[in-house]
């Protein structure tokens, strides 16, 4: 068996070096022959949707781009793309495993559940056809967790999208979709609690209020009386621990937490009791 690196589709140049980088390690590792195309070249992956937008034809003229941002203003659909980026990586697969006289070929794209196998599995059966050589095909995806497993366990880099600069920025737009869900719907759900207690426990919260201020006052109170004696006084009291060192102090005020929650548990108890 034999590799064979050809990723014209992945963006950007240190995306690129880390995959790169781990596939040369691994390939060491295991003893594996692989045959490297290095050259950083991801206009041959772009280009392939310049005769199919009229917003893409600026890049006739460019032959390495380093950030083509500007090109996410008209993406070409997930599925054209993604079709295209299988044609152009597994025909050049196909293409050297012909020339090197290699009895089939294969794709590691098979492994992945995120991809389009049936898109795959057509498109290296044209290949093989149009280039006289057997596509192994397997269904590998039930290993796809293993993989994953041994891959954290050897300490891989695995990536964090599929590669292309269209795949990278809609997996940023997914994750702040998703924050900005969670923000609505958090602060969503605070409101609706509030304006639930509110209505229905006003009572209990004014009570509550009443003898929040008192118990205040009375430990404010209890701090000027006795912050010149030597009565321990909350924060100071038997089994609250202080640990000072010459840069830093932890407080650990176990006893005082312990008190005020029992107070605070009194003071519940006696309103819900009273409402």
């Amino acid at each position: 068996m034999t590799g064979f690196w050809f990723n014209p589709n992945i963006h950007p140049f240190q995306e690129y070096k880390l995959r790169l980088d781990s596939l040369k390690w691994l390939a060491h590792r295991q003893n594996i022959d692989i045959y490297f195309s290095e050259e950083y070249n991801p206009a041959d992956f772009l280009k392939l949707f310049n005769a199919q937008s009229k917003d893409l034809t600026e890049l006739r003229n460019i032959e390495n781009p380093d950030n083509p941002e500007h090109l996410l203003k008209s993406p070409p659909p997930s599925s054209e793309r993604c079709r295209s980026c299988y044609r152009l990586r597994l025909e050049k697969t196909a293409e050297q495993a012909s020339k090197e006289g290699f009895d089939a070929f294969s794709t590691t794209l098979l492994i992945s559940p995120y991809q389009g196998f049936e898109d795959i599995v057509k498109t290296g059966q044209d290949l093989a056809e149009k280039f006289n050589i057997f596509f192994y095909l397997r269904d590998f995806r039930p290993f796809f967790r293993k993989s994953l497993a041994e891959a954290k366990e050897l300490g891989i880099y695995r990536q964090k999208y599929c590669g292309c600069i269209y795949s990278k920025e809609e997996k940023k737009q997914a994750q702040r979709h998703r924050e900005k869900n969670f923000v609505t719907s958090a602060f969503g759900t605070l409101c609706l609690l509030i304006s639930n207690l509110m209505q229905d426990n006003l009572q209990y919260i004014g009570k509550f209020l009443i003898i929040l201020g008192i118990v205040s006052i009375i430990i404010g109170a209890l701090f000027l009386l006795f912050r010149h004696t030597d009565i321990p006084l909350p924060g100071k009291l038997p089994g609250d621990i202080v640990i000072k060192r010459k840069s830093f102090t932890i407080y650990l005020p176990i006893a005082t937490s312990i008190i005020l929650s029992i107070l605070l548990s009194m003071v519940l108890y006696f309103i819900s009791g009273r409402k």
